[in-house]
């Protein structure tokens, strides 16, 4: 048996993700939400010394 994860999977596990990321910031829009929290995770890439540009590709 393989714990493959699908690629719905990884849309719940981003709709969870944005969903609370809108609960604690308070953004308007999901558009917003997504745009923000790709900002902020690309400032913790960098506050812990990750190239997050060099990552994704």
């Amino acid at each position: 048996m393989t714990n493959e994860i699908s690629n719905a999977d990884r849309a719940a596990f981003a709709l969870a993700a944005i969903t609370d990321f809108i609960a604690k910031t308070g953004v308007d829009t999901a558009r917003d939400a997504i745009s923000d929290l790709i900002v902020d995770l690309l400032h913790l890439a960098r506050g812990r010394g990750l190239n997050a540009h060099t990552n994704l590709h």
